[in-house]
């Protein structure tokens, strides 16, 4: 009977979690971000403006964006429109990593989803192309918000491969 219940109660959980997502995603976007995107101009936004304002939230929140990463998308609220978070991955040839960095106004929405989806989809392209040539490719991600951490841990099955400093962790999914 309890596996009964677990089991109801974990298809109600995703169900649920699919909706929000689906309502999140029809108001909040996701767009990659190169040098020239029209999307940017369906919503009356700059792609360099955006760049800035994305660099912008990732400083204030304390995210800092190392050399080896590039702005690979951009999360716009539709609505307003504006800029609201973004995500930058790693070009490194031994290891994929990433950044993501979202408005304090917008945190604890479950925008964070869309973003690690993100960047866990451009991992998997990448280390097929690793795995086909033969050579090992691992995803490791410096976490320093510690919700982050418990978020990749139990729903993306990431798991710490060294303790950094007191809030920050190095996560692998490998």
């Amino acid at each position: 009977m309890e596996l009964r219940k677990f089991i109801a109660t974990t298809i109600r959980e995703y169900l649920n979690e699919k909706q929000i997502l689906k309502e999140n995603n029809s108001r909040y976007i996701l767009l990659p971000y190169d040098e020239y995107n029209e999307d940017f101009e369906e919503y009356g936004i700059d792609e360099y403006d955006a760049a800035d304002r994305a660099l912008e939230i990732a400083k204030n929140g304390g995210v800092t964006i190392l050399r080896d990463k590039r702005l690979s998308g951009i999360l716009i609220d539709t609505k307003l429109p504006r800029v609201i978070g973004a995500i930058w991955v790693s070009d490194s040839s031994d290891k994929f990593s990433f950044d993501i960095a979202i408005d304090s106004s917008y945190q604890n929405m479950g925008l964070s989803d869309i973003l690690i989806k993100d960047a866990i989809s451009e991992y998997q392209e990448q280390k097929y192309i690793y795995d086909d040539i033969g050579e090992d490719f691992k995803m490791e991600v410096d976490v320093i918000n510690p919700k982050l951490a418990q978020i990749l841990k139990n729903k993306y099955g990431f798991y710490v491969v060294g303790e950094l400093s007191q809030n920050r962790v190095l996560m692998s999914v490998d």
